[in-house]
């Protein structure tokens, strides 16, 4: 991973990003691990999802299944089997238990 510089101490510049923050691409994994994976995500509506389908669906670079279950919840996975670590729903998409 790459080591990103550090900005100035001055108290005046702390919050302050400069154009390098924007455009340079060893930055992505910096704010992947330090933003995205440490949140909540939006990834879609949930009108989008019906009752007994599931999403599956890459967000941050971790593979995920979203399901609606049969009493109205939401439930997210991340999508690996804990044995052998194979993805449990290899299509990324919506679909219905009975497609997969």
């Amino acid at each position: 991973m790459v080591t990103p510089p550090s900005p100035p101490d001055a108290i005046t510049t702390h919050f302050l990003l400069n154009a390098d923050h924007y455009t340079n691409p060893d930055w992505i994994p910096v704010e992947t691990h330090r933003i995205f994976h440490r949140t909540w995500l939006y990834v879609g509506p949930i009108q989008q999802l019906k009752r007994g389908q599931v999403w599956s669906l890459t967000v941050a670079g971790l593979p995920i299944v979203i399901t609606h279950t049969a009493s109205g919840t939401f439930k997210a996975f991340h999508n690996l089997c804990p044995h052998r670590a194979a993805l449990l729903c290899p299509q990324p998409g919506i679909s219905s238990p009975k497609h997969m």
